[in-house]
């Protein structure tokens, strides 16, 4: 009995000389954490707990007490997911530091582990630097992390190669053993902490070496990276899709390009450097490329292109072959494409890019790949983060340098005018400027991007309003006036990112309707675009609705799908109305479904229709619902 009261008093003390000691680690349920998706207004962050449990985050903008703390919704961190969980918050003030931790089972963790910090942006024109890298050992220790988290940098870009696992076989356990590499880094989960992430896979962190479409593990790949890391929305939705993504920040929208899940090599003919079938990179990705880089310089942004892949290399370069198939050598067609698409709408561009292990400069003399010339565009390549060094593509005007240890900087001076000021800078470790090893001069481009003079605006938009309507959208607006118009294009958006076509009206009526016959439930944001007869546009302002769901319940799976569609449908009567809409709103498919006991299960076949997203909408009396799905190539 005195032995049981001694350890009991025992206990006590070695309590209370934990809590006065601060150098005591305290015990944490969060094994790693790192936020990324930043935004002006909102952020992501994912973390491993150690089991199961009720998560969620605290933000604050006191560091010591978390005074005034905003919390996210709940989350459920689950065996099936590695727990991991992705905590998404909003409603931020913009130019403002943040400081999170996280909540478990209703208590916060105190733990170094469990917090972090990121820093908001301002939503229009915005000064800022960040840095980028690739090409890396997944558990690197080096000390570069170390060195890009003292450049008081808004976030790090990680351009590929984040680890070379080469992922080909077991394919689940071995993509959660690399994140757990990665996050497990003390230099690099430092780092992570401290600024958010952006981050673009490339062929070793995908696939095997020189991976593409047909990489073993495609699939559970695309799935490993949705669940492992704090990324934006990607473009195709969640799923068996590229990871593709866009982001702004200030005045620059970021294009992070998928150029491995989608990408088909080129055929050569036998003993030939002639192709029998032509390469893509995109695959069905280009269009939306392009939209995303005319809507870039509709809005006045410069569009920074990130590939994985080295842009510059072609016929007389010196690493160029003629059956180049992995970088954009190989895939000339698509190049030209894409340089004709900018040169054509000069669209002002940059591209930043990885793979190669060093670090390069070209300030568009290399570049310019349109036809007759025309769309030079300045190239940063940034590495090698800890892989040992390497030569590819070329030349470069402003050199190179090949070796590990080394990330690129890059500062953006924005005082609201048409031009934009650009710093480049290839960094050491050992924070100094690299010297091009070939040219023997600093590795570093200081230059300026003209977004574009103002124009005459076609139109004066004097009133947009937005409201539901008969389970439907309407969107009015009235015009001042209307010089050389040639006509209105209305567009709409998930995330005031990417906005999609849904209607084109013709000019001379000062008052104009237009009705949205297929939103899917949630907000939406819709703005209009007046096209001058010179090509120049005029925008409105966005407006946003909260679209309700009716009495009616409808699962559709699979989701993304080759086509073939089947549906598990509730209602509240004895039938419903089933139809389907492809992007420009035309109706495909309309039929009634009969309910038994308020149930039904229904099959679509879209195999036959263009590889697209389209808008299934289910509707009984004044209840409806909608859902968007997403057909693939096959």
């Amino acid at each position: 009995m005195k032995y049981t009261y001694f350890r009991f008093l025992n206990a006590i003390l070695v309590s209370l000389i934990s809590v006065g000691t601060s150098s005591v680690s305290i015990a944490s349920h969060v094994e790693y954490i790192w936020s990324g998706a930043l935004t002006s207004n909102s952020i992501r962050v994912t973390a491993k707990i150690s089991e199961a449990a009720s998560v969620r985050l605290q933000v604050s903008t006191d560091e010591q007490n978390y005074a005034n703390p905003i919390y996210s919704n709940t989350y459920f961190s689950k065996g099936q997911d590695d727990y991991f969980v992705s905590m998404d918050l909003d409603g931020l003030q913009e130019n403002t530091t943040y400081f999170y931790r996280v909540e478990i089972n209703g208590t916060i963790d105190q733990s170094t582990k469990a917090r972090g910090r990121f820093y908001t942006p301002a939503s229009g024109p915005f000064s800022f630097k960040f840095a980028l890298g690739s090409c890396m050992g997944g558990g690197s220790n080096r000390r570069v992390f170390e060195t890009i988290g003292n450049q008081d940098i808004l976030f790090f870009m990680n351009t590929g190669d984040m680890h070379y696992r080469n992922i080909a076989s077991n394919c689940e356990t071995n993509f959660q053993g690399a994140f757990r590499d990665i996050l497990g880094s003390e230099t690099q989960s430092a780092l992570y902490r401290k600024v958010p992430i952006s981050y673009m896979w490339d062929d070793h962190d995908y696939g095997p070496n020189d991976s593409d479409v047909s990489a073993p593990c495609r699939e559970i790949a695309r799935a490993s990276y949705q669940r492992h890391v704090p990324h934006y929305p990607l473009v195709y939705g969640q799923g068996n899709v590229p990871v593709t993504q866009s982001f702004v920040i200030g005045r620059l929208r970021f294009l992070l390009t998928d150029l491995r899940s989608e990408k088909r090599k080129p055929v050569f003919k036998p003993s030939s450097c002639d192709k029998a079938q032509l390469g893509t990179n995109f695959g069905f990705q280009l269009a939306w490329f392009k939209s995303e880089l005319l809507a870039a310089k509709e809005a006045g942004q410069l569009a920074v292109w990130v590939t994985g892949i080295p842009y510059i290399n072609g016929p007389g370069g010196p690493n160029y072959h003629c059956k180049e198939a992995d970088n954009w050598g190989g895939y000339m067609e698509e190049r030209v494409e894409i340089a004709d698409y900018i040169k054509a709408y000069d669209i002002p561009t940059i591209i930043l890019a990885g793979d190669s292990h060093m670090t390069a400069i070209d300030d568009g003399r290399n570049s310019d790949y349109a036809s007759g010339g025309g769309a030079p565009i300045p190239v940063f390549h940034a590495g090698s983060l800890d892989r040992g060094g390497s030569y590819k593509g070329g030349p470069y005007s402003h050199g190179y340098k090949k070796a590990g240890g080394q990330f690129g900087l890059v500062e953006v001076i924005d005082d609201g005018s048409s031009v934009l000021q650009m710093s480049w800078k290839g960094m050491s470790e050992d924070n100094y400027v690299l010297t091009s090893e070939n040219l023997g001069t600093p590795l570093s481009y200081d230059f300026s991007i003209n977004l574009g003079a103002g124009s005459i605006f076609p139109v004066n938009f004097v009133a947009v309003d937005i409201k539901e309507e008969q389970n439907r959208v309407v969107l009015s607006w009235k015009t001042a006036q209307e010089l050389n118009l040639s006509h209105y294009t209305i567009e709409r958006s998930i995330d005031q990112q990417v906005y999609e076509d849904i209607g084109r009206l013709s000019p001379g009526l000062n008052d104009y309707t237009f009705r949205d016959d297929i939103p899917v439930a949630g907000r939406w944001y819709y703005r209009l675009k007046a096209v001058d007869i010179d090509g120049s546009l005029t925008f409105s302002e966005v407006k946003s609705i909260e679209i309700s769901l009716g009495e009616l319940e409808m699962t559709v799976f699979p989701n993304p799908s080759f086509g073939e569609l089947s549906l598990d449908i509730y209602g509240q009567g004895d039938r419903v109305e089933l139809q389907v809409f492809d992007m420009q709103g035309k109706e495909i498919v309309n039929k009634l479904i009969e309910l038994i006991n308020h149930r039904a299960e229904a099959a679509v076949d879209l195999s036959n229709f263009p590889p697209q997203m389209y808008f299934l909408r289910l509707s009984e009396g004044n209840n409806w619902q909608s859902k968007r799905v997403l057909v693939l190539p096959q």
